[in-house]
């Protein structure tokens, strides 16, 4: 059964994975195509997914349901631990230490060490109190709220709607770790609000192999990959942006990339228009990759330039017509965050949201 809704869900994104959950609480038993309004991929991807969910039997569609309950609902962002240190650092920077302190206490262990780190030698402000404030309405669970509207009419129905108020339930006190006294689902309300910027980013299943040709694939590598990925397509568009200048440029600009980029940029400078296209950015001619490159800030290390341009091009090719679906400016942002800050700039700067911070 994992590696059946493994293939069913690896395709989705975030804001995918919530619409479907939204269809199957209102839908459970199938019906007509709620997601044929969507805009592309979102509307293929969440059709196909929710035909497929259809076709499996009841048991198996409330577990998957149950699943998806559990991942809208997480306090901690999925592939948090993918975030690049210094933006998680900007994340927890401005917040009291003793917020740090209750939240540490049932995030992960990595992320408990990264906050412990943060906290080391600040002063304490004293235990937590033993009756913090409720949330308001207004702060209050808003998550589980949102999912948890349909009205069961049928057996189904209601099945489908508990496994979203189980998923969403918090812990015994005793076992979360959380301070004597102190609410878990208030801790688990701080930790939403937390990182509440913080894109979630769901991993694949063993069934798939990720694909940087894809916006969800770019989101699955690795900070190594990553960053070579980057770096490839911004030597693509320097190589685009010289195609038939003099020798001198296009050698000044393979020196500026360095190795081991030098080589493909010299190669697209005097490769056909088209390969050299294809090797930058999708629908990107001569003339928008010299403007790309003339709006990067050059980086001050060797290789830098090269990885802030293609950034700044798979910022475009995340938005452009045909891969906005439902969450095409929020995979830039998750993108973004996975970057080293400057290089997360030049991606917000190229999906059009450069007025944003990561």
């Amino acid at each position: 059964m994992a590696s059946q809704e493994n293939e069913i869900l690896d395709r989705l994104d975030a804001g995918e994975r919530g619409f479907v959950l939204g269809a199957l609480l209102l839908q459970p038993s199938g019906g007509s195509d709620p997601s044929a309004g969507l805009e592309p991929p979102s509307d293929t991807r969440c059709g196909e997914a929710l035909a497929r969910i259809a076709a499996l039997p009841r048991g198996e569609r409330v577990k998957l349901t149950r699943q998806l309950a559990r991942e809208v609902v997480a306090p901690i962002p999925a592939g948090i631990e993918a975030v690049n240190p210094a933006v998680l650092a900007a994340l927890l920077g401005g917040e009291p230490p003793d917020i740090l302190r209750l939240v540490a206490r049932t995030a992960p262990p990595w992320l408990r060490q990264e906050m412990d780190a943060r906290l080391a030698g600040e002063p304490s402000l004293g235990p937590a109190p033993a009756h913090p404030p409720e949330a308001s309405p207004s702060q209050g669970s808003s998550a589980r709220a949102a999912v948890a509207v349909p009205s069961p009419s049928a057996p189904e129905d209601a099945d489908a709607t508990r496994t979203v108020v189980a998923a969403s339930a918090p812990q015994d006190d005793e076992e979360s770790g959380v301070p004597d006294g102190t609410s878990t689902e208030l801790v688990m309300e701080i930790q939403r609000a937390l990182f509440s910027r913080v894109v979630p980013v769901h991993p694949a299943g063993r069934t798939s192999a990720p694909l940087a040709d894809t916006p969800r694939g770019l989101l699955l590598l690795d900070p190594a990959r990553l960053t070579a990925e980057l770096s490839r397509r911004g030597a693509g568009v320097l190589g685009q942006s010289v195609h038939g200048a003099r020798r001198e440029v296009i050698l000044r600009a393979a020196a500026v990339a360095g190795a081991p980029w030098a080589a493909q940029i010299l190669a697209a400078a005097v490769s056909p228009p088209d390969r050299a296209s294809s090797e930058a950015h999708p629908d990107m001619d001569r003339r928008a990759a010299v403007e790309l490159v003339a709006a990067a800030a050059p980086g001050s290390a060797s290789g830098e330039t090269v990885t802030r341009l293609g950034a700044r091009a798979a910022g475009a090719w995340m938005t452009r017509e045909g891969e906005r679906g439902l969450s095409g400016a929020d995979q830039a942002r998750a993108l973004a965050q996975r970057c080293p800050p400057a290089v997360g700039a030049e991606l917000l700067s190229g999906a059009g949201l450069g007025a944003e911070t990561v």
